[in-house]
């Protein structure tokens, strides 16, 4: 749907049912499809339509909380949670915190 119109839809990437999401949605806000187990998405924008993108997520090796990551992160990037910095790793289609990351 166009962006600029009143109801915003967005199709799942992850299942293919379209969403609806409100006049009030915006870029950037997060998006849960219950379809998909409970898997988040960001909203975007993608020329004149809305999508989702799916969140990179990742577990904290210490509290095993499930953390969300920030779009574009790299791997090798530093990741704080628990007090601790823990180096990005993608691997297998799957991001993860390694050990402590060197301050």
């Amino acid at each position: 749907m166009n962006v600029n119109e009143g109801e915003r839809q967005a199709l799942c990437p992850g299942c293919g049912e379209m969403k609806s999401l409100g006049s009030e949605a915006k870029e950037g806000d997060r998006v849960l499809c219950d379809v998909c187990a409970g898997s988040a998405f960001r909203l975007v924008r993608q020329e004149d339509q809305w999508a989702l993108e799916p969140i990179p997520t990742a577990s904290c090796p210490v509290c095993d909380e499930v953390i969300e990551l920030d779009s574009g992160v790299q791997h090798g990037d530093i990741v704080e949670h628990c007090g601790q910095a823990f180096r990005l790793s993608f691997e297998y289609g799957a991001w993860a915190l390694e050990g402590e990351a060197a301050s």
